[in-house]
């Protein structure tokens, strides 16, 4: 095949400086075998699955290698169409790699279409092999720091304890946050919700400007007991305010999601088995957020915040199109990517300090250990 230099050469050397990494190769899997992507000579090669599995075992100590999670990161079962080895014959792929040098990186699946879009591709015609390998390339090359989330190879594919433990009271929790949204967060058995409305105020004065802004958190509307004047028309079913308040000055919907992380249903404390104590940030980001690109099914709490919430704000600071519909991602410039992930970086953080501020007062309430 002949070489075809898709990217500027000034443009690699400065986004290779900023990551301190050059990736040599990008490979994707499909029903006939593997393409793989060579960044230097900007081209590509065709592979059998046999002859991938030799090209792997053949690289040279140093190189660096991404390939998509869902083609070299899950093994294959007998309900598998993706995956093409086996866990032992990934796990043997991991340990050559580690043994000669070899770093390997997977990139996450559902984020190849935003990387085709920021690549210049259009959504689906331009849907190939070749294009969604140089798209991965280049979307690491633009964002280079993301390089330092891709997943690395596990030592086993078995999950831990603590796994199961989040997996089992994730399932808990997307089952109340259900039941919690079905009606509004105003059911009388909603103990949750209920917790928020009578303790608004101390959780308020623990949020940041942004966290405030990000969930439309009015301290001076709280702090005025919800002076009847400014708020007329929406009644709460919590006594703290009899006058009722309008709806507009009312945290949005996902921070009532946010408190799922601390208490149950019941407004009973959310402990962890494994420690008999309240989920940590880091516990909570991973496992009920999933801040992560590997989120799969993230469930109805992330759901609540990306889809409910952060994809309309970040559409609004984009931009919208003409007749006020969110604009798809092949339609964005380098601006609105810039803008997109500067704001996105926003709501994590407005997400986090939220989250702690909950669980601040959570513990001041319950007199818990933090």
């Amino acid at each position: 095949m002949s070489t075809v230099l898709l990217f500027e050469e000034q443009d690699v050397m400065e986004a290779t400086k900023r990551s301190g990494v050059q990736i040599d190769f990008i490979a994707d899997l499909g029903s006939k075998g593997a393409t793989v992507f060579d960044s230097k000579a900007q081209s590509w090669k065709k592979y059998t699955h046999k002859e991938f599995k030799e090209f792997l075992y053949n690289l040279p100590r140093g190189t660096v290698i991404v390939v998509e999670d869902a083609h070299l990161g899950v093994p294959r079962t007998s309900l598998s169409l993706a995956q093409y080895y086996t866990s032992i014959e990934l796990l043997d792929i991991y340990d050559r790699f580690e043994h000669n040098g070899v770093i390997l990186r997977l990139f996450p699946q559902q984020v190849t279409p935003k990387a085709r879009a920021v690549a210049g591709f259009s959504e689906d015609k331009d849907k190939t092999d070749q294009n969604d390998t140089y798209a991965i390339w280049y979307y690491l090359q633009k964002r280079p720091h993301c390089f330092d989330t891709l997943k690395r190879p596990v030592k086993s594919f078995d999950y831990s304890l603590k796994d199961l433990e989040a997996f089992s009271e994730l399932e808990k929790i997307n089952e109340e946050l259900n039941w919690m949204r079905a009606y509004h967060y105003q059911h009388d058995s909603d103990l949750c919700s209920l917790f928020i409305e009578e303790n608004l105020l101390d959780i308020a004065k623990q949020m940041t400007p942004l966290a405030r802004s990000v969930y439309n958190v009015h301290l001076d509307a709280i702090e005025s007991n919800w002076d009847s004047s400014i708020n007329k028309d929406w009644r709460k079913r919590s006594g703290i305010n009899k006058g009722g308040v309008k709806e507009e000055y009312m945290p949005s919907k996902p921070f009532y999601s946010l408190m799922i992380n601390f208490l149950n249903l019941d407004g009973t404390p959310r402990l962890r088995k494994h420690t008999g104590r309240l989920a940590g940030i880091g516990h909570i980001l991973k496992y009920w957020l999933r801040f992560t690109p590997f989120h799969r099914n993230g469930g109805v709490l992330r759901s609540n915040l990306f889809h409910h919430g952060f994809r309309n704000d970040q559409a609004l600071k984009v931009g919208k199109t003409s007749d006020n519909k969110i604009r798809r991602f092949h339609t964005y410039d380098d601006k609105d990517w810039e803008i997109f992930y500067s704001r996105r970086s926003e709501l994590r953080r407005a997400t986090i300090d939220t989250v702690q501020a909950m669980k601040r007062v959570v513990v001041s309430k319950f007199n818990l250990d933090y």
